[in-house]
């Protein structure tokens, strides 16, 4: 997404190159965590199927009571 960073900077009289080109690093940045936010965003989901895959093959190994038992084992155990 295409943004305008700071456009208040060009009503400024005489900005200089060395302030125009500092606001053009600042929207590559944000452009480039943009990117990498996008691809954070598949990479989470890519893992959440592929652990749906994974309880789904240990599904068809053990039966759920199994299943249950281990997962309860590993949650932290809340106290009063």
């Amino acid at each position: 997404m295409e943004q305008n960073i700071m456009p208040w900077l060009d009503l400024l009289p005489e900005v200089g190159a060395p302030l125009i080109i500092r606001r053009e690093a600042i929207t590559r940045k944000t452009a480039e965590a943009e990117r990498l936010e996008a691809q954070a965003a598949e990479l989470r989901a890519e893992a959440y199927r592929d652990a749906l895959a994974l309880e789904s093959t240990a599904r068809g190994l053990w039966t759920a009571d199994q299943i249950d038992t281990a997962k309860r084992r590993t949650m932290p155990q809340i106290t009063h």
